[in-house]
């Protein structure tokens, strides 16, 4: 069989898991005469309309290309272990069991140790609360225009929650200023005046995912958010602005990561 011949059978029995041809046209957004040429072999979906073919059947290209008898195969086993080990609403109803976590709702700076050869800190800005049974947060890197491209590698507007696990605050988000990047930063908190929180953040860079030490510090309650804003920054590591047991912090956290 041709790509064209795969495509056509495949989309013949997707659409008939979901209804009929036009209503999987009309929710997909794709012209029903050209559809029909994709379900009888005429032709192959421009890169366009894959896309919105792959989002609407929650399939992918190389799916979509197999044969059929391959592609109801491989089906067949994604199925069975969804049925058997996936469950998106448990997995929501597990979430909403959890107790807060016990970081205390407020602002925080977010220092990070940069992977540059000239060290710095970059420090951003993260606001926590308790939000019914979870805790949530919103950590904002760059709001301000900067110009150094050293900054833009490290900007996003990421939201999430915070989970706790034998002592440790993970705080799972995911970015919303467009790119849908992921992030985690996992921490302890240390018993130092004011208490801080040292662990290590994932970050993804122009190259991948990169492990980061990673220090937050609370914000007295008088500072307002406009105000915590203005922090987020690029710092040298030897500037006065940033405590030295911050610095102390972070140097401790980079040699754990480094070996």
């Amino acid at each position: 069989m041709t790509v064209r011949d795969n495509i056509a059978a495949n989309l013949r029995a997707l659409c008939a898991e979901r209804g009929s041809i036009a209503q999987c046209c009309r929710e997909a957004g794709i012209n029903r005469q050209q559809f029909n040429r994709y379900i009888t072999g005429e032709a192959i979906p421009n890169r366009a309309n894959l896309q919105k073919i792959c989002r609407y059947f929650g399939t992918s290209e190389t799916e979509l290309f197999r044969a059929p008898d391959e592609a109801a195969q491989h089906n067949s086993l994604s199925a069975l272990i969804t049925a058997k080990d996936f469950n998106p609403r448990k997995i929501i109803d597990n979430l909403n069991k959890t107790r807060p976590a016990s970081i205390p709702d407020g602002s925080y700076f977010v220092y990070y140790r940069m992977p540059t050869p000239e060290v710095a800190i970059a420090r951003s800005v993260m606001f926590v609360r308790t939000d019914g049974p979870q805790k949530t947060f919103r950590r904002i890197t760059n709001i301000a225009a900067h110009g150094s491209a050293k900054w833009r590698y490290f900007q996003g507007d990421h939201k999430g929650i915070v989970l706790e696990r034998r002592h440790w605050l993970n705080f799972v988000g995911i970015a919303e200023d467009g790119n849908d990047e992921p992030s985690l930063i996992s921490v302890q908190r240390v018993e130092v005046l004011p208490p801080l929180y040292v662990g290590t953040a994932l970050v993804y860079g122009i190259a991948g995912p990169l492990a980061l030490p990673v220090v937050l510090e609370p914000l007295d309650a008088d500072i307002t958010p406009r105000q915590a804003l203005r922090g987020c920054k690029i710092i040298s590591l030897d500037s006065a602005e940033v405590s030295q047991i911050i610095k102390d912090f972070l140097e401790t956290q980079h040699t754990k990561i480094a070996t």
